[in-house]
């Protein structure tokens, strides 16, 4: 006796990418690292995360952070939940682009995807908004 079991489990998230990149940004008196991550696929809808976290370490004379090799607070540990913070709102294939953006005193960083499933994510860096003059 032969028996065939057909089982349908609808929907579910497949053929998509999940990665992230992170860079170290040298400002005056901090190093940051930046974390850019992002989700691509064919049926979830794409997504992106950016994280800039200060670089920890020794502190020389001027209060400035001392090039030490490691960056304590730079690496990922989950690089789903970085990549899930924006959901393109989009419910369907879309070729309309979404922008997030993160920022701090000495950088901006901005996003740009649609929720095509071969989707482009751009990343672009900015010299952080000018400081206001004092009064």
């Amino acid at each position: 006796n032969l028996f065939g079991i057909v089982l349908s489990l609808g929907q579910i998230e497949t053929h998509y990418v999940c990665g992230y990149f992170s860079v170290r940004v040298r400002t005056p008196g901090k190093s940051l690292i930046v974390c850019c991550g992002f989700i691509t696929g064919d049926s979830v809808n794409n997504k992106a995360g950016i994280q800039i976290c200060g670089e920890d370490g020794v502190l020389d004379g001027h209060g400035n952070t001392t090039d030490h090799g490691t960056d304590a607070k730079g690496a990922v540990i989950d690089v789903e939940e970085l990549a899930r913070q924006f959901t393109h709102p989009a419910s369907s294939a879309s070729a309309n682009i979404e922008r997030i953006q993160e920022e701090c005193r000495a950088l901006r960083v901005f996003c740009e995807f649609d929720n095509d499933s071969q989707a482009t994510h751009t990343f672009k860096f900015y010299d952080g908004l000018p400081e206001a003059p004092e009064q």
